[in-house]
């Protein structure tokens, strides 16, 4: 269904050494597909300083959970780690993203919209996250998962 959702997650691991660091947030924007989907949202900077920001795509899923046996080596860890990395997750083959504007100074409070543009190859169906993350000089500032979905 096509419209913006707030997705909260809260997870309570009995292991947890700090339990106020469990609660996640992911902005979810869904679109179906018309060849092409078009997306707005808003870039606002709620900081007290001014940034460069820079908007990047790329195709990153949560991936399906490794068996779990209660061990935890640097090794599992290290695995993780990498798994997750940006830059391994490239939008894919045959699809285009185009981000308007893909870069943006703002000063504290300032805001301004941003159009990303996805489309899809011919022939594809189903549902394809694409996620639109602002960085600046200080690393990822925010982002939001767009959920095209065609056929």
């Amino acid at each position: 269904m096509s419209g913006h959702y707030c997705l909260l997650v809260e997870l309570t691991p009995f292991d947890d050494i700090n339990f106020f660091n469990n609660l996640g947030q992911e902005n979810l924007v869904v679109g179906t597909a018309h060849s092409p989907a078009v997306f707005h949202f808003t870039l606002r900077n709620d900081t007290p300083r001014q940034h460069e920001y820079r908007l990047e795509a790329d195709a990153y899923v949560i991936p399906e959970l490794d068996p779990c046996d209660g061990r935890r080596t640097e090794e599992m860890r290290r695995v993780q780690r990498v798994r997750h990395q940006r830059g391994r997750h490239p939008i894919p083959t045959g699809w285009q993203v185009k981000i308007v504007p893909e870069t943006a100074p703002l000063v504290p409070d300032q805001s301004v919209s941003i159009q990303v543009t996805v489309t899809p190859p011919a022939g594809f169906k189903g549902t394809q996250p694409i996620n639109v993350n602002a960085f600046h000089e200080e690393g990822l500032a925010g982002g939001v998962t767009l959920g095209v979905t065609t056929g």
